[in-house]
Parts: structure tokens; C-alpha cells; sequence
């Protein structure tokens, strides 16, 4: 018994793991949201001032390209089919695994029939467990990927923006007024 309560151990650590990093993720692509709508606001603020000033408006498509990612980051769509969500025959690799999309998806009555046929074979449990940590670290792994491109983007902004208001400011200081 004791190899199993280490599996038990390993296996919930895992699980708490990939949680985290997900938190932990959903937290950056909310900071750089936020970061992204207060510059948003500074230039759609300074569009009034200046409504031909091409820099701000190269800007704000970077900036709204760089939310687009930190939002799709923080509302990943998870791809579980609601087909298939039988445990019966454990050959067929436990297709739905009772995951929260796939479990939200279910009457009460099929969850808990569904679960309860889980508790009773051991091998189903660890089954379950497993494959619950596959599909949240494939969704955590996409939020990551998500939230740099979305960093990309802010960056790539603010570097478009600085570029294009020196190459703006720059060409009308060379023009004779």
C-alpha cells in the first residue's frame, strides 16, 4: 500500500501543479488586459487631439491585437467532445475522463453513474486522474502560448508606436513650415 499512497501523492502534487500554472497564467493575461485597454485609452484619447496621426492608429492595432490574445488566453475553448463520455471499457483509453467540461455537460444522474463506475475499479481511478492532468496541461500550455503572443504584440506596440511617432515628428521637422 505504501507504493500506492506515493502514486496517490505524485499524482495529486501533479494535478496541484498544473492548476497553479494555470492561476498563474490567468493572472499575467489579466495584467497585460488591463495594460493594454489603459494604453488603448491614452490613444483613443489622443486621436481627438491629433485625428491624422497614422502612429497612434498603428498603436492601437497592435494593442487591440495584443488583448485579443491575453483574452483568448484567459477563455481557452477546451475541445472535449460531449460524445463518448462512457468509462465502460477501459480499452477505449477513458474517452471523456470525467473532466469539468465533459462532467458540466452530464445530468447529475449520468456524472454520478458515471463516477461511481470509476471508484470501483482502481485502475479507472488512476486512468481518470491521468488523463484530467493531460487535458488541463495541454490547456494551461495553450494559455501560456496565448499570453506570449500577446506579450509579443504589447511589445511590438509600444516599439511600433515609438518608431512611427519618431518617423512622423522626424519627417515634419524636415518640412519647411
Amino acid at each position: 500500500m505504501k507504493a500506492r499512497s506515493q502514486l496517490d501523492y505524485f499524482l495529486q502534487n501533479t494535478l496541484s501543479l498544473v492548476l497553479a500554472l494555470g492561476n498563474g497564467v490567468d493572472q499575467k493575461a489579466n495584467i497585460l488586459l488591463a495594460a493594454n485597454f489603459v494604453v488603448l485609452g491614452v490613444l483613443g484619447g489622443r486621436i481627438k487631439a491629433n485625428p491624422h496621426d497614422w502612429a497612434i492608429y498603428a498603436g492601437i492595432l497592435s494593442f487591440l491585437s495584443s488583448a485579443f490574445f491575453a483574452l483568448l488566453a484567459v477563455m481557452p475553448r477546451a475541445q472535449t467532445p460531449v460524445s463518448g463520455h462512457s468509462l465502460k471499457g477501459l480499452d477505449r483509453d477513458l474517452e471523456g475522463s470525467l473532466g469539468f467540461e465533459a462532467a458540466s455537460q452530464l445530468h447529475l444522474s449520468e456524472f454520478q453513474k458515471e463516477m461511481v463506475a470509476v471508484m470501483r475499479n482502481e485502475q479507472a481511478v488512476y486512468l481518470v486522474t491521468l488523463k484530467n492532468i493531460h487535458q488541463m496541461s495541454r490547456i494551461v500550455s495553450l494559455k501560456f502560448r496565448l499570453a506570449r503572443i500577446s506579450y509579443q504584440l504589447l511589445f511590438t506596440g509600444i516599439v511600433l508606436y515609438i518608431i512611427c511617432t519618431l518617423i512622423q515628428h522626424r519627417g515634419s521637422s524636415l518640412l519647411p513650415l
